[in-house]
């Protein structure tokens, strides 16, 4: 009987904790986005994304362009092979692989200075899209949120901000183009 009268009292006195847990559900609000997304979009449609994009085009021109050269020289040396002699044929062979080890050498630098450039305008994306968050966060009165590829086994649509978020980056853009 002690026991059912402990328990009882225990659970009253519990009431205003449960009452008060439910109503965190009003007082604190999150919301999810999906950053990939975000990010995606974004960074695609950045000057700065462009730039890096237009220089690997040029880049891979330049690679094709070398390992062209080396085929030509390639394709030369096995078409002269009979009339050609053994120290004729060894230069050319060293020729031609010394060409190959300059390429080599070229797509290694040029592979750097592309991991570089997009190391340097992934920080600034990645600012502007968390600046963005914030703003649709504070205007929503979100006060947790969330990437939803990160662990969430399920989130109501209405939580997600993502749209928001990807209309407040467009006007961000739009804005930036007019400059």
């Amino acid at each position: 009987m002690k026991r059912i009268v402990i328990l009882a009292v225990l659970a009253i006195s519990m009431l205003p904790v449960v009452a008060q847990a439910a109503s965190l559900k009003d007082i604190i609000k999150i919301g999810v986005v999906d950053m990939g997304k975000l990010f995606t979009e974004y960074a695609s449609k950045s000057e700065a994304s462009k730039n890096v994009r237009e220089k690997k085009a040029r880049f891979a021109k330049e690679i094709r362009d070398e390992a062209a050269v080396i085929r030509k020289m390639e394709s030369d040396l096995k078409d002269q092979m009979a009339g050609a002699s053994d120290s004729e044929r060894r230069r050319r062979s060293a020729e031609i692989e010394f060409k190959k080890d300059e390429l080599a050498r070229l797509v290694a630098r040029r592979n750097a200075e592309l991991e570089k450039e997009e190391r340097d305008i992934t920080q600034p994306i990645l600012e502007e899209i968390y600046e963005a968050v914030r703003f649709v966060a504070n205007k929503q009165g979100v006060k947790i949120v969330l990437d939803s590829r990160s662990y969430i086994a399920y989130h109501d649509i209405e939580l997600d901000l993502t749209e928001q978020v990807l209309l407040r980056l467009r006007l961000i853009l739009s804005q930036k183009q007019r400059f």
